[in-house]
């Protein structure tokens, strides 16, 4: 811990007075810089926390958190495009099919902290409220026997804090915080938010009988990334291999090391030996079986982190280790009472060392109090969303207690990795964690990113240390303080710029200079940001290879890899690090060698060329299929996914498709449209039932669609509308194939309707049909397709929430359904039940949706797009919305102002030059005047950009421009601009440049208007 930290207490003083030291180093041409610092005679015993916590107010910490909420567009506050409204289907409303919306912060799981004697008092008050409440810890009276092997609970070590004799910390056996079970998790009658809770109970005068409550947080898991590789595989290096570190074998010590993670597989061949099995416990489930073959990427975190330390203790001959698994998270997602009990339980079992590779923002004083009265030294991940911790916290790594050692993430070379958070005085150490490979279920090995990764190494260096050294936690903190490398370029992200080092902290080798280190270049969230010219330049250095469209949002694949994006930002989906909404364009961060994109509707995902999928921006639903739920600004690594040729995303929910011809799903499942035959959300792949031999995949907000080489469509979710295409109108977990259609070769589904391309060129189509979107020239739902009228040579289509679109072999792209927001394309907002041409678009190779804007690729690289434009989702910033194609990116020009005020010097030249911004669609029939003072300056040559002198009424020799008056006594001239603009195309640029000679000294105004 650094020495600047306080303990919990006195945290909460200096919560009122805040001092912030900023300590500057100045490093010139000195390559090594005398920074000796010990850590051994600072460090707090743990006889400095006190055993109880108690607050100044019980109440105070039911504070309600920050959620994230939705934010919609105030133009669209009025959008009669309800899909839950009634006038869709007056016989049948349907009410249920709504999309997922963050809690608002509302719970009904609560942590109260008992006065002693007072848990009935407190109960009999708030009985109206209080459902039950539940002794927290491991329960074992509620433990059923059938889930328990190999194991005898009542049978545990009562000298707890202890290992062979061994005392931790200061040398004082504490108890359990939990064992005077003066706490309980409550359960509430229904959810309530901690403000409103907390009323009802000083109402009741109840909270004179706790000591405090607070909300029973939930934690996510602090790793971004995990793909599966051949066990074989030489293309990542152990974090050992890394730093060439090997020692002698230790030869005292017995150490027990605790992982509170998602439990492991305890089968894998590289944990044998050093897993303890007996004691394993799962607390989501209250059993001791911590590992399921069932759905082996569940378990692929705690699995990775279980096989950094034991490997790092094989690879450096240490076999007296032991790593008790305990599992706290299901599904991503842990609450803050089970990893409370998970702590009491490894302390109860003579854990010494505790890996916490976890994380939330909310502060969770409960979870604080049981690390605090624990001797263990617990190794906590500092977390992956880039930012500065000294503004904004991660807990538990933040807490200011001796017992915990904060962890950032380092690249191999040394250099601070992109996406971990930071802060050089509240960040300890860093290790590692940029693609590390490790352990991974059923016997695989795998690379993972993250600070979850870091942590890990720490642990194991913390656990082999011990092994070889047997020392107090206090001792053990500082020794790997002391001996951590300190890096020249890690100043500024952690404390003294410190990275862990194996060697030196076995052999105790006490580092007092600073290395010089220049790592290659990372993106950094303080690093060096492009102007908006610098990244249209590198925008348009390659070509455009796709192009896709989510809600609110546009992201385009180019030529070389990368992909960028426009348009909304709130969840970060156009991932650049921020949750700003980019007017502009902006390159997704840390993404490259990308071959595929698509776009749900708050996030995005990418295909690499190595067959693994990366995800970001909104996942509320595990639709990024990291195993959390927690939203990221730039990509993460979707759990397992290997041997991938296609993605697909729509709503909360992202698809692939696997060279094997299987499909995989996660995110949003509430109507079964993840295909496993479940309603429950998934936050990593799961498998679609009974298909296979798959060639393409759609995701509708709430069905999806699946093509097979034999030419025939399978669907499942949703299917009020029958947009599953089966003749019904039953929701389906499953697959089931589409009545009646063969031959087919493409596939696209919408909100409620699905389409698809047979391989004569003609569209087919299902579903619902209240705007046309099926376009058979009626309004009447389809629950089996029927044919799209008067389209014939198509080659692609495509579907949005209301609307579907289809390009045709001519380069010519036709659209049909909704049209509220232009987003057919045909310069009107009416809406269509058969196909109409999109006004002006020809040369097209590509075409895509989004909610309410459509996007196009023509031939000659240009981006294109029509509809809705509330965040900017069309690429051009100055519109609102368009019923016409827009050029989307162009590097903007300013608009011009109406007047100039120009400087002039007798004899002198003056040059004005007259442009046009991105708003011209037509020159037909417009007159521009230009004004000037004829007695301050005469105009010598109207159109200077060519080689003759040219006043004349009439046609410019070279040139577009015809005058069409002029009078050089008044100062007005009038103009026409005989281009020709192809309709709904844009122009923009120079119309013609002024040469005037002036003919006084001073100052001059020229205007230049339309009449």
């Amino acid at each position: 811990m650094n020495a600047s930290r306080k303990h919990g207490k006195m945290r909460r003083i200096t919560k009122l007075i805040s001092i912030i030291l900023i300590i500057s180093m100045l490093i010139g041409n000195i390559s090594i810089v005398n920074a000796a610092t010990s850590y051994e005679d600072t460090a707090q015993t743990q006889g400095d926390i006190s055993d109880t916590f108690t607050p100044s107010d019980p109440l105070e910490f039911m504070q309600d958190p920050a959620v994230d909420l939705p934010q919609m567009p105030p133009d669209l506050t009025e959008n009669p495009l309800d899909p839950n409204s009634p006038a869709l289907n007056a016989e049948q409303p349907n009410t249920d099919l709504q999309p997922p919306v963050p809690d608002n912060g509302s719970t009904d799981r609560y942590i109260v902290k008992y006065k002693p004697s007072k848990k009935d008092s407190f109960k009999n008050k708030m009985s109206a409220k209080v459902a039950n409440g539940k002794a927290l810890g491991l329960n074992k009276d509620s433990v059923d026997p059938s889930s328990i092997k190999n194991k005898n609970n009542g049978n545990k070590n009562n000298n707890a804090y202890t290992n062979n004799g061994k005392g931790k910390g200061s040398g004082t056996n504490k108890k359990s915080t939990l064992e005077a079970n003066d706490w309980e998790v409550l359960t509430l009658t229904e959810k309530m938010l901690p403000s409103a809770f907390a009323v009802d109970i000083k109402a009741s005068q109840a909270d004179s009988d706790i000591e405090y409550i607070q909300p029973d947080y939930t934690l996510s898991l602090d790793s971004i990334d995990e793909s599966i590789v051949p066990s074989d595989s030489t293309e990542a290096q152990t974090l050992s291999q890394i730093n060439n570190e090997t020692i002698d074998a230790p030869t005292t010590g017995d150490i027990i090391v605790a992982v509170i993670d998602t439990g492991m597989d305890i089968n894998h061949n590289d944990l044998a030996s050093y897993v303890d099995t007996a004691d394993a416990w799962d607390f989501t489930q209250n059993t001791n079986e911590v590992y399921s073959s069932a759905n082996p990427l569940e378990y692929a975190h705690g699995t990775h982190i279980a096989g950094t330390i034991a490997n790092t203790a094989r690879e450096n001959g240490v076999t007296n280790i032991k790593i008790l698994p305990l599992r706290v998270f299901n599904n991503g997602v842990a609450y803050t009472s089970d990893i409370m009990a998970a702590v009491d339980y490894a302390v109860e079992n003579g854990a010494t060392i505790i890996n916490c590779s976890f994380g939330s923002a909310q502060e969770n004083p409960a979870l604080e109090e049981v690390i605090a009265n624990s001797d263990a030294l617990f190794v906590c991940a500092v977390g992956n969303n880039r930012r500065d911790l000294a503004e904004s916290r991660s807990y538990p790594s933040c807490y200011d207690l001796p017992n915990i050692i904060s962890v950032a993430s380092v690249n191999s070379d040394g250099g601070f990795s992109y996406f971990s958070n930071y802060g050089a005085n509240v960040v300890d150490i860093t290790a590692l964690g940029r693609e590390v490979m490790s352990s991974l279920p059923e016997n695989e090995h795998g690379t993972m990113t993250g600070t979850s990764m870091s942590a890990g190494y720490v642990t194991a260096v913390a656990a082999v240390v011990d092994a070889e050294n047997n020392l107090t936690t206090d001792k053990l903190m500082s020794r790997l303080l002391d001996t951590a490398d300190m890096l020249s370029n890690l100043q500024d992200k952690v404390s003294h710029g410190r990275r862990v080092n194996l060697v030196n902290a076995v052999n105790d080798i006490v580092q007092t200079n600073i290395i010089q280190n220049n790592p290659a270049d990372d993106f950094d969230i303080n690093g060096y940001q492009p102007t908006e010219d610098e990244l249209f330049e590198l925008y348009d250095a390659s070509t455009v290879t796709q192009i896709s469209a989510g809600e609110y949002h546009t992201i385009v694949l180019k030529s070389d890899g990368i992909v960028w994006a426009w348009g909304y930002n709130y969840y970060g989906q156009c991932g650049n690090g921020t949750i700003h909404s980019s007017e502009s364009l902006v390159q997704v961060s840390g993404l490259n060698s990308v071959t595929a994109v698509a776009a749900g509707d708050c996030h995005s995902i990418a295909l690499k060329n190595d067959g693994t999928v990366w995800a970001w921006g909104y996942n509320c639903c595990g639709q990024l299929g990291d195993g959390t739920t927690t939203n990221r600004t730039t990509p993460v690594q979707v759990i397992g996914l290997s041997g991938v040729t296609a993605v697909s995303a729509e709503g909360a929910r992202s698809f692939a498709l696997k060279s094997d011809g299987t499909v995989w799903a996660w995110g949003y499942n509430c109507y079964g449209q993840l295909g496993d035959g479940t309603t429950t959300n998934r936050t990593t792949p799961v498998q679609v039932t009974g298909l296979s031999g798959v060639t393409a995949i759609a995701a509708g907000t709430y069905h999806s669609v699946a093509l097979k080489s034999d030419g025939k469509v399978w669907t499942w979710g949703s299917n009020y509308y029958g947009e599953l295409g089966d003749g019904t109108t039953t929701n389906k977990t499953t697959p089931v194939q589409v009545t009646g259609l063969s031959g087919v070769t493409a596939i696209a589904a919408g909100t409620y309707h699905s389409v698809a391309l047979k391989s004569d060129g003609a569209v087919w189509a299902w579903g619902m049909n209240y705007y046309g979107e099926l376009g058979d020239g009626t309004t009447v739902q389809k629950t089996t397709p029927v044919q799209v009228s008067e389209l014939s040579g198509v080659t692609a289509v495509v579907a949005g929430f209301y609307h579907s679109m289809a390009l045709k072999s001519n380069g010519t792209v036709w659209a049909w359904g909704d049209n509220f927001y232009g987003e057919l394309g045909d310069g009107t907002t009416v809406q269509k039940t058969t196909p109409v041409q999109v006004s002006g678009l020809s040369g097209v190779t590509a075409i895509a949706t989004g909610d309410y804007h459509s996007v196009a690729l023509k031939n000659d690289n240009t981006v294109w797009a029509w509809g809705d434009n509330s965040y900017s989702q069309l690429g051009v910033p100055s519109l609102k919305n368009s019923s016409i194609p827009v050029m989307s990116q162009t590097e903007p020009t300013p608009p011009p102002p109406s007047s100039i005020v120009k400087n002039i010097t007798n004899g002198n030249d003056l040059v004005v030059i007259c442009t046009l911004s991105n708003i011209i669609t037509s020159f037909s029939g417009i007159v521009y005047k230009i004004t000037y003072n004829p007695a301050q300056v005469d105009l010598v040559d109207f159109a200077a950009q060519t080689s003759i002198l040219n006043v004349s009424v009439g046609i410019v020799p070279d040139t577009d421009l015809e005058i069409v008056s002029y009078s050089a006594s008044t100062g007005i001239l009038t103009f026409k601009v005989n281009k020709t603009i192809a309709s709904g195309s844009m122009w923009s640029g120079v119309v013609t440049i002024l040469r005037f000679k002036a003919k006084t000294t001073g100052s001059t105004t020229v205007s230049f208007d339309k009449t």
